[in-house]
């Protein structure tokens, strides 16, 4: 009943207000249907915003706010969501310099990767020397096949990394950083370069099981299925538990035109949980698939 009148009012007011108002008075109508205003954080911004309308950094201490609720409900509440995206917004309008709300635009608001390029780049324009910024924007140049430009961005991430004094933080990301040239100089078919980046992070950190499959399938894409089969099997005896290794190896067997092993391997990793369709036993768009999903968080 509360909704009904509530969303009443605000059709009413079309008689006799400017879209401003309506839309001002659409908004706070949701946020009582849905309760959002009983984060007592969201309320104190609130409340913040109510005596100053024109403080970005309230509008995006409380998008943040909103941000929250979204992922406590599995990333389910829509108009969490839809409120975190007005609230940044509006503190972009209010301060379009700030690298933040450019870089959170970037990364959060589910934009296609050219449109969150610009943001980035203005991100970077003001903070020249955030390595984030570089690193999140390399990824928006994998999905649309740039390669050349991602391994620019991870170059200067990789560059900028230098000057963390977290040792363990800087290796860490070092190697992220070198094991992602090395998948994009395997898509610009440079594979002595993909393969001598991929061999340095596996020798700087043999426990990142990944890396071993990335290599494989980068021997793979040059034809070299033998030793891909070798990569993927010192895996398995290192780490049986790894069960999308097995999709591979399938896929490896499958080059070499041995069906029985290869469906014997997709087999074992769909019964346990892998996803085994054509595009994934494709060994052209295997990095591919895998950029498709290299999203990083803003924090």
């Amino acid at each position: 009943m509360r909704r009904s009148l509530l969303i009443l009012l605000v059709f009413v007011s079309n008689l006799a207000y400017s879209q401003d108002l309506i839309d001002r008075a659409m908004f706070e109508a949701e946020k009582i249907i849905y309760k959002l205003d009983d984060d007592p954080d969201i309320r104190s911004y609130t409340e913040l915003i109510e005596r100053d309308s024109l403080n970005a950094g309230n509008y995006f201490k409380r998008a943040k706010g909103y941000y929250s609720v979204w992922l406590e409900s599995d990333e389910k509440d829509t108009a969490a969501f839809n409120f975190f995206k007005k609230d940044l917004y509006r503190a972009h309008a209010l301060d379009s310099a700030n690298c933040n709300y450019n870089q959170w635009i970037a990364n959060k608001c589910e934009l296609p990767d050219s449109l969150a390029i610009r943001y980035y780049s203005k991100s970077i324009s003001v903070c020249v020397k955030t390595e984030r910024f570089y690193y999140e924007r390399s990824f928006c140049f994998m999905r649309l096949k740039r390669y050349e430009d991602a391994i620019k961005d991870i170059n200067m991430a990789k560059r900028l990394a230098q000057g963390t004094t977290d040792e363990v933080a800087r290796v860490y990301m070092t190697n992220d950083y070198i094991k992602y040239r090395g998948l994009c100089y395997a898509k610009l078919g440079k594979f002595k370069e993909a393969e001598k980046d991929l061999r340095k992070v596996i020798e700087a950190d043999d426990t990142n099981w990944q890396n071993y499959i990335y290599l494989g399938i980068i021997k793979s894409m040059q034809g070299k299925y033998e030793e891909a089969l070798d990569i993927y099997n010192d895996l398995k005896t290192r780490a049986p538990f790894v069960i999308s290794n097995y999709l591979y190896i399938g896929n490896a067997y499958h080059a070499m035109g041995n069906e029985f092993l290869a469906e014997k391997n997709w087999y074992f990793a769909e019964k346990n949980g892998i996803t085994v369709d054509e595009k994934s036993k494709s060994i052209d768009t295997q990095i591919d698939c895998l950029m498709q999903n290299f999203r990083l968080g803003a924090e």
